[in-house]
This record gives C-alpha cells, structure tokens and sequence, in this order.
C-alpha cells in the first residue's frame, strides 16, 4: 500500500511540475512572413507546443516508469524483456464470441440504416464543405489531382466526391455528405472488429472474454458519432486498418508474413489518404523498424520494408509524372506553412482563467493517465498476452502522435478528434481494472452464464444502438436516394438563401463555361456554379504566404477571369492578400455590389 502512495505522490508532483514549466519553454521567434495564424500575432514559434507537450509527457511520465520498475521489479518485466516477449501464444476464435460479434455488427448496420437521412439535406459549410466538393469537381472536370487543386488534406481527403460521383453519376453535395456517414459506418464496424481481436487476446476463459468483449465493444462504439464530432471520424479509417493490421502482425516471430508486408503498404497509401494521417503513420512505422531492429527480427523488417516499396511504386507507376512532382510540392508547402496559416495556442495547462484552460488541463491529465495505465498494463504478467502488451505500447505512442492535430489546431474540435487512440488506451484499462475486480465477479458468479450473458448482449445492444425511428429502416433506399439526389440549393435554403441568389447572380454577370474566382472563404462557390476554377489556388486559407500569392497572381494572368468576386460581409476569414490585391487594384476595378458580396471586372486594357 506503501508503494503506491509513493507512486501517486509521485504522478501527482510531476504533473503540476510539467505544468508549472509549461510556460517557461519558449523557443526562439522565428523570421516569418505573415502568414495571419495566432502564432504571428503573439511572436511564438510554431514548435513551440510540440516542445512543451513532449516535455510535459516526459517529466510527467518518467519518474513514475522509473520508481515502478524499481518497485516492483520482481513482480514485473524489465524495459528489455518487454521488448522480447516471443509472438507464440495460439489465438483462437470460439463460438460464443463469434455470435456476438454478429449480434453486434448487425446492430450497427441497422442503426445505420435507421438513421433519418432526410436530416442530413442540412445547412452547407461554405468554407470545410468547400474544401473537397471545389477540388473534386475540378479534377470532376479536368481529370487531375494536384495540377488542378492546391490541397491541405490529402489524395482522398481532398477528391474523395469525385470517387462518387464517378462511378454512380450523382453530382451533388448530398452524395459527398453520404460517402461521410459511409466512412464512419466503417469506422464503428473497424472498432468493433479491434475489440474482438484485443479480446482474443486475453489469458482468460470464454466466459470472462465475452464479458469484456461485449463492455469493450460498447465503449468503443460510442467513439464515434453519425450527428457529431467525435474521438473517431471520416479520416480515422485508414488509422483503424492499420490498428487492427498492427495488432494481427504481432504473431510470428521473425518470419515474412502478409500482415507485416500489408503495415509496409500503409506508408504510401496514408500519404494520399490524409497527409496529417500519412505522417503519422510513417513515424509509426519508423518506431515498428526500431523495435524489431531491438529484436533482431531481420526478415520482419524486409518483409515491413517490401510493402513499404510495393506501395511507393504503385502510386508512382499509377499517377503521371506531372501530378506526382505537382503531390510533392504541394505537400512539402503544406508541412512548412500550415501551421503557421491556422495555429492555435495550446491553453496553459492549469490555468483556468484563460479561454480553454479546462479543456487543456483535461486533455494532459488524459494523456498523463493513458501513459501510467499502458506502463501497468504492459509491464505486468496480468491477462493480456505478449501480442496485447506490445500493442499497448504501440497505441499509446501513436496517441500522442496522432495529438499533433490538437497541438496545431488547438481549439475544441480538433483536440477532441486528435485523443481517438489515447481514449482507446484508457477505456481498455479502466474496463479490465474494473472487470476483473473480485467483486464484480463475486456477484456474478451465483448467476447463470447463459442467462447473464443473454441480458448483458440485450441491454448494451439496446443501449448503444439507439432507433430513432425504426421505421426508418424500412424508408431507408427512399431517404438515401432523397439526400443523394437532392439539389443543391436544399442545402443553402436553410438561413442561406441568399447565397442562391448569389449563385444565380454570379451566373449571370459571367459568360456560360467561363472559370470561377473568389477570394473569400466561401470556397464552395465554384462547385456550386458546377465551373472550374480560374486557379488551384482556389483554397484562399492556404495562400497568404507571398510566394504562393505570385503563383496565383501568375494564373490569373493566364486565366484572365473577366468577373472576380473579391469580398463577402458574410465571411469569418479575411485572408491577408497584401499582393493580390495589389494586382487586383491595378488590374480590376469595381464592377457591382449584390447584397453582401462585391464584385471586380477585368480592365479592358488587361
């Protein structure tokens, strides 16, 4: 008992060490343009977050990892028998869980199909809406990638539309709003699916693993949301696949295995999925070559490196070489920039005086308890198999990776997004401290299996797969065809009528075929005229750096778009175009004011 109040002291002092330091780490400003992101307002250095959160987590963590090992270090395993725990524990499958997995998947796509999607022909997001329907429909158009669209999100991200609306013919935003739910569809079926297999690894009888299957399950589900943000979302995905491939290619000890050669396959294939998702799973698998390096598992790493290269020359024999150079500047621009275009502050832990300060504070004490649960969970001889132990490692590291998002964007959305994995980590331990407390089983114990389990299945069945209206299901090709095929001006009737108007007017005071140039951040006006672009530089968040204000200005003297929409009293962001519009003023001059949008026309001299 002794010991553990030394640990806790322990986690306790350096946590409020960390956050007492938080503040004093301050990285040189760096010589930067003005780019508009928070960062330049108040002089700090973009790394600086990443530097404080890697600090933080290590003072935080540490000492409690070292005073553990010291200990308990009879009880446990060392750091060096951790990393070569053996992969020959057999894993099989049994019937009991099988049925119900399938209970539950079932459940799953029934609550998809008993969604109202007649709900989701809703109010449009002209600015994140914007961002891949204006991409898609211009590669819809011109049938390129990058040449045709400068991009922050990545192949899918950015395209993904077009993907529909090539193969079924149905332009329209309610088609792209569908793809989404389809994709956290996947997501709930992926979670379900990495439950079981971390199930199946538990050292336990039938009776207790559906036990926990059934609990793991229903929390993990609950990740993600079809009507809000939630931990899990559209661009988690791929992240789950390649969860679930990690945690099946613990199995056999160095030997070449198509699970190891499929985690190489990810290293191209997340690139164009997401560049922020492509990234870490490349510094995942960084960490995986270092591990098995540890362990001298030398057909691992080449069977890892082969999918690796498999991947990379796919993409390159498949895309032209144009695109290709066009994917790599554009991304290497995003890495450098972004940041510095749309970065929050991270809110000082423990202050709670500033906006954000709790949800801060919340966020680090998360993390600090993801970290002490996955040193309890790995180092102990409890339940969990050598395959779960190293998983755990795995997932935790990759929980504060994937957290970048939150440190760059720091905002609520984007933090809540970024601690998917971590609330992985901490929903496996606190369910397996809890499950297996000799309480809870005591109790249960004097019930009969079947009929607990029976009761169990049906009550969190009911629980977590809430029919709306389970009518629903019956109305559901009606409702999915109504929203795929629904016009667009259904999605801008809600409060937004003007912008039909607007739609309509712009249409009117250009020539039919003509590209379409706007230099607010109503980024969907493009698509909504069904026109291409005058530049790809189209994404106007994304081009206040000057050089890349001389290559839109460079398209615009090639394009030479007759009518420009130049401001909007609507928007939220007013990109600092300090060159562009320079040219506009020297090129341009006014041509109509329509409610709250001006317009500028080309000078027939130009």
């Amino acid at each position: 008992m002794l010991k553990k109040i030394y640990l806790i002291t322990i986690v306790l002092l350096s946590f409020f060490l960390a956050s007492y330091l938080w503040n004093k780490i301050n990285l040189p400003i760096q010589t930067i343009s003005e780019y508009g992101s928070e960062y330049l307002k108040k002089s700090y250095n973009k790394n600086n977050d990443l530097v404080r959160f890697i600090i933080f987590i290590s003072i935080s963590l540490l000492p409690f990892l070292f005073c553990y090992l010291i200990f308990y270090k009879k009880k446990i395993y060392t750091i060096g028998e951790l990393i070569g725990l053996q992969f020959n524990e057999k894993i099989n499958s049994f019937m009991s869980l099988n049925i119900i997995f399938f209970i539950f998947f079932v459940g799953i796509i029934v609550e998809f199909f008993s969604l109202d999607f007649r709900i989701f022909v809703s109010s449009v997001d002209m600015f994140h809406e914007g961002i891949w329907n204006s991409a898609a429909y211009n590669y819809f158009l011109t049938g390129n990638f990058w040449t045709s669209s400068y991009i922050d999100r990545g192949l899918f991200g950015s395209f993904f539309p077009a993907i529909f609306w090539k193969v079924f013919g149905d332009v329209s935003i309610g088609s792209s709003r569908f793809l989404n739910l389809i994709q956290l569809l996947l997501c709930k079926i992926l979670l379900l699916i990495l439950a079981k297999q971390i199930t199946l690894g538990l050292n336990l009888n039938f009776f207790k693993k559906n036990i926990f299957f059934i609990f793991l399950s229903s929390l993990f589900i609950m990740l993600v949301n079809y009507y809000n943000p939630a931990e899990f979302y559209e661009r988690s995905l791929l992240l789950l696949f390649f969860l679930i491939n990690l945690l099946l290619s613990f199995k056999n000890n160095n030997e070449f295995s198509f699970y190891k050669f499929s985690l190489g396959l990810f290293s191209a294939f997340s690139m164009f999925w997401f560049l922020d998702i492509g990234v870490y799973m490349n510094l995942s698998l960084i960490m995986i070559f270092i591990f098995y390096s540890f362990r001298r598992e030398f057909k691992t790493i080449l069977s890892i490196f082969f999918g690796v290269l498999v991947g990379w020359l796919t993409f390159f024999t498949i895309l032209p070489v144009n695109e290709l150079e066009a994917f790599v500047l554009n991304s290497k621009i995003i890495f450098l920039t972004l940041d510095q275009i749309h970065g929050l502050i991270f809110p000082t832990p423990l202050d709670f005086n500033i906006s954000g300060g709790s949800r801060a504070t919340k966020t680090l004490i998360f993390f600090v308890f993801g970290g002490v649960f996955t040193i309890l969970l790995c180092l102990n001889k409890n339940h969990f198999n050598n395959q779960n132990k190293i998983f755990f490692v795995f997932l935790f590291f990759i929980s504060l990776i994937a957290f970048k998002s939150g440190l760059s964007r720091s905002d609520a959305p984007h933090i809540k997004t970024a601690i998917g994995p971590l609330m992985l980590v901490i929903n496996i331990y606190l369910l397996q401290y809890f499950l297996f407390h000799p309480l809870f089983f005591s109790k249960i114990e004097k019930i009969p299996k079947k009929l607990f389990l029976t009761s169990l299945v049906i009550i969190l069945f009911l629980f977590n797969f809430k029919f709306y209206n389970f009518l629903n299901i019956f109305k559901a090709p009606i409702n999915i065809q109504y929203l795929i095929n629904a016009d667009d001006n259904k999605f801008l009737s809600f409060s937004q009528n003007d912008y039909v108007e607007l739609i309509q007017y712009y249409k009117e005071i250009t020539p039919g075929g003509q590209c379409v140039q706007t230099l607010t951040d109503e980024v969907l006006i493009s698509y909504l005229m069904k026109r291409k672009t005058c530049s790809k530089y189209f994404l106007n968040w994304l081009i206040t750096p000057p050089f890349l204000q001389k290559d839109l200005i460079n398209d615009l003297k090639k394009s030479k778009p007759t009518i420009i929409l130049l401001r909007s009293e609507l928007v939220k962001f007013s990109p600092k175009f300090e060159l562009v519009e320079l040219f506009i003023e020297e090129n341009y001059s006014f041509h109509s004011k329509f409610k709250y949008w001006t317009f500028v026309k080309l000078n027939k001299n130009k």
